[in-house]
């Protein structure tokens, strides 16, 4: 007697994520970090939502320089502007500054606009180190009423409060001044990359090492190396929440006083340069890898990279309470102002589940939160096809909702939201079924 075959029912399993973390594009990440994203921000998290809007406060024609004094001020082609008002003309190109006694110094061109008495003038006369004289500088710090200045092998600081006085080395009885100016050839290979003020000491870099200043007159200043990682360009260096950043060869550095360390692994590319900023709590960085550019945020909060979109950053200042950014297209932005409606997304990894057996996902489950005019749409991946559109959602309240996914066999599976305008995503559950091994 031959017996009916009854058919086998599958119990569904279900997995959550509750608690989004960053941005991780290596091969083997966490369930709840993404493996790409744009125009994401931490100001949420655990949950993803898009970054803030941004505004263009002021159009340039050539814009070179961005720096925060007393006021916001920058460098248009061959025009200084303070507070958006033409003060005086530099060289085109590049500038490193200093918001020193009331004075914004500028360098390499060695001159000075006092913001106090409103005037604007050159400082220095004669090739140094001749009496009078000022050094070529590329990129210059301020720290104990002294500018910090380094060129090529080279470290130099002026005299005390005195931004024009780079060569009063000695006393009149020939012993070291101690209010004066200071110097040193470091005897090392490579020219230097950067200087910066961290910690109440100067931090000078080379593109292969990093050196700290000790002692607190010219009789015993001594620069000391404290490590092989060093900067590839000064405006990658920026100190956030306590913590120094910087570009190295193998990748952004995290300093803080100890040993420093490589953090961006999880963005798993090689970087050649990069321009920096912060808002107290985020690292800023616009990379570039030789081909492209790109803008990611580091949350010290969190320790979690993200990448906002392709800004290409000249020079970043923090000012005001507000990021701005000079960029490429000679507009600075003011990050977190304006009404712009965001487009943004996120990917999630490839999910196999934990699982060897072949699955079925029927279901995908959501829980989110749209403001009016907001929409949110479901993408979908098995194994290595195409993302493919399900569903496209609007609301004005927290709600939950289901998506139904046409029921396709598959070794693991992605998905990826797509959102434009203000939302958050609170939750996501994803329903399978182990079907097979093959």
């Amino acid at each position: 007697m031959r017996l009916v075959q009854l058919p086998y029912t599958y119990n569904p399993i279900k997995r959550s994520t509750v608690e989004w973390a960053g941005l991780n594009r290596r091969s083997l990440i966490a369930d709840n970090q993404l493996s790409d994203c744009s125009n994401l921000s931490t100001k949420q998290s655990p949950l993803i939502s898009p970054r803030p809007s941004r505004a263009v406060s002021y159009t340039l024609t050539s814009g070179t320089a961005l720096f925060p004094a007393l006021k916001l001020c920058w460098v248009d082609g061959t025009d200084f502007l303070y507070d958006n008002v033409d003060k005086g003309n530099v060289t085109a190109g590049s500038k490193s500054m200093v918001d020193f006694n009331g004075k914004v110094v500028i360098f390499p061109d060695k001159v000075a606009y006092d913001y106090v008495a409103d005037s604007f003038a050159a400082f220095g006369a004669g090739v140094y180190p001749v009496a009078g004289s000022v050094p070529d500088i590329d990129y210059a710090c301020e720290l104990d009423n002294r500018i910090w200045g380094v060129k090529g092998d080279n470290i130099y600081c002026n005299a005390l409060g005195d931004y024009d006085d780079w060569t009063s080395f000695l006393n009149p009885d020939g012993s070291v001044n101690d209010a004066g100016a200071w110097s040193v050839d470091t005897g090392t290979n490579g020219d230097f990359t950067g200087i910066v003020s961290y910690k109440g000491a100067n931090i000078a870099f080379k593109r292969d090492c990093v050196w700290k200043r000790f002692g607190n007159v010219p009789s015993d200043f001594q620069f000391v190396e404290i490590s092989r990682l060093g900067c590839t360009n000064n405006k990658s260096i920026c100190e956030v929440n306590n913590i120094l950043f910087w570009l190295s060869p193998q990748g952004i550095v995290a300093y803080t006083g100890g040993v420093p360390e490589v953090i961006s692994e999880d963005l798993n590319d090689n970087y050649v340069s990069g321009v920096a900023g912060g808002d107290g709590r985020r690292y800023y960085i616009s990379l570039y890898n030789g081909s492209t550019y790109a803008l990611y945020v580091y949350d010290t909060w969190k320790n979690a990279w993200l990448q906002e979109d392709n800004l290409h950053a000249i020079e970043m200042a923090y000012f005001d309470g507000s990021l701005y950014a000079l960029a490429s297209d000679n507009k600075i932005y003011e990050f977190g102002s304006g009404t712009e409606k965001v487009s943004w997304y996120a990917t999630t990894k490839d999910y196999t589940e934990q699982a060897n057996n072949k699955k079925v996902h029927s279901e995908l489950s959501f829980r989110v939160d749209l403001e009016t005019g907001s929409t949110l749409s479901i993408y979908v991946k098995e194994d290595n096809g195409v993302f493919r559109l399900v569903k496209t959602y609007a609301t004005t309240n927290l709600t939950s909702f289901n998506v139904a996914i046409k029921p396709k066999r598959c070794d693991h599976f992605a998905v990826k939201m797509v959102g434009s305008g203000e939302g958050i995503i609170h939750e996501m559950t994803r329903k399978f079924y182990a079907v097979s091994e093959y």
